[in-house]
């Protein structure tokens, strides 16, 4: 999956859940890979979920109890090189 996402410039980032402790990672191709905390893991009186705002340069992550915010650039076209978006 991570050759499948680093062959095509367009995809900036994959969002997966729930891995019920959360997770996060950006990997060499500047990809960003969101796993969403779990309800289930909350303290009582607690809760786990987040808004994602998705722009052109970024996504903007509002998250809600133990999921945390976070604001995640996308890798700028001098990064993505020659390659075209799809082949």
């Amino acid at each position: 999956v991570l050759k499948l996402c680093a062959d095509f410039p367009a995809v900036v980032a994959t969002i997966s859940g729930h891995s019920h402790v959360g997770g996060y990672a950006q990997d060499e191709n500047g990809v960003h890979h969101i796993n969403v905390e779990a309800p289930i893991e909350c303290p009582p009186d607690s809760t786990a979920f987040a808004t994602f705002l998705v722009f052109s340069d970024q996504i903007i992550i509002n998250g809600r109890g133990v999921v945390p915010s976070r604001t995640l650039p996308f890798r700028t076209p001098n990064q993505l090189g020659k390659r075209p978006l799809l082949q």
